[in-house]
């Protein structure tokens, strides 16, 4: 996804096309109240890659930012807190 934003037309700017893709992460996540957040993750990945230049970094970071929502959400549920 941000590598077909990332290969547009020269024209499009950086930012343009990062916060383009970022919102496009977020509306496939398809949970409204974690919108400005995915947006936010979304910039963060895309600057990332823009660092980096490999796509592989931020599939590790996207794979951790999933693992330590599961783990806090596993913890919060032995505490019996619910959400």
């Amino acid at each position: 996804m941000r590598m077909v934003v990332r290969d547009a037309p020269a024209h499009t700017d950086f930012w343009g096309a990062a916060l383009a893709t970022s919102m496009f992460f977020a509306i496939l996540h398809m949970i409204l109240r974690q919108f400005p957040c995915l947006v936010f993750l979304g910039l963060a990945l895309q600057l990332l890659y823009w660092h980096t230049g490999s796509l592989w970094t931020c599939v590790w970071v996207h794979m951790l930012n999933n693992l330590s929502s599961v783990l806090l959400l596993a913890v919060l549920k032995a505490a019996g807190i619910a959400l």
